[in-house]
């Protein structure tokens, strides 16, 4: 049985290799209906707190950002300063640049690493999250800061060479968070 799980995962990931995607024509799970509906009632909420991708009627597309969905993120931390070197910062310092599309995040790391529990900054200009900022956050401006993530992970080959930071998605999570703390979501 195990020869047959193997043989399998090896033609999927040699069939994989064929396939070429077009990742513009990818749409986030989150724009699905189906999506929604398996989640419980009170994770239902987090769907009118998602950025519309359309652009407004009145507004011209700006071709010189890429803000995924309107939104750039913030991420703080007391973390390394520069690839460079092994010292953590004495101060807090942040950073910001574009949220992006888990699709988008695939496309830089690939689908083992990437799932619906996380959420990727863009690397854009070699700035990221950096070893000694995991488990600070990752906000954007809504109305007011809200908290989407807790830093994860980057690469291992440094971090300001442009690759994608990933963080745990704080909405995925939030059931256990209502369970396990005093904290409870709004509706």
């Amino acid at each position: 049985m195990k020869t047959f799980v193997l043989l399998v995962g090896l033609l999927a990931v040699a069939s994989a290799e064929w396939i070429e995607i077009d990742w513009s024509q990818v749409r986030p799970i989150e724009e699905f209906d189906h999506y929604w509906e398996r989640l419980p009632a009170e994770m239902q909420i987090y769907r009118k707190m998602l950025p519309s991708h359309r652009i407004p009627a009145r507004l011209p597309a700006r071709s010189d950002t890429r803000q995924f969905g309107g939104f750039t993120g913030t991420v703080s931390g007391f973390g390394r300063t520069s690839d460079g070197s092994s010292a953590t910062s004495a101060v807090v310092r942040f950073t910001r640049n574009p949220v992006m599309t888990n699709a988008d995040c695939i496309a830089r790391w690939n689908t083992a690493l990437i799932q619906p529990q996380n959420v990727c900054l863009s690397g854009e200009g070699g700035r990221s999250s950096c070893n000694g900022d995991s488990g600070g956050p990752l906000t954007v401006q809504d109305g007011g800061s809200l908290q989407i993530g807790i830093v994860s992970f980057g690469s291992a080959a440094g971090c300001s060479i442009g690759m994608p930071s990933v963080y745990a998605r704080v909405s995925f999570f939030l059931p256990w968070i209502e369970a396990n703390s005093n904290f409870v979501a709004r509706p």
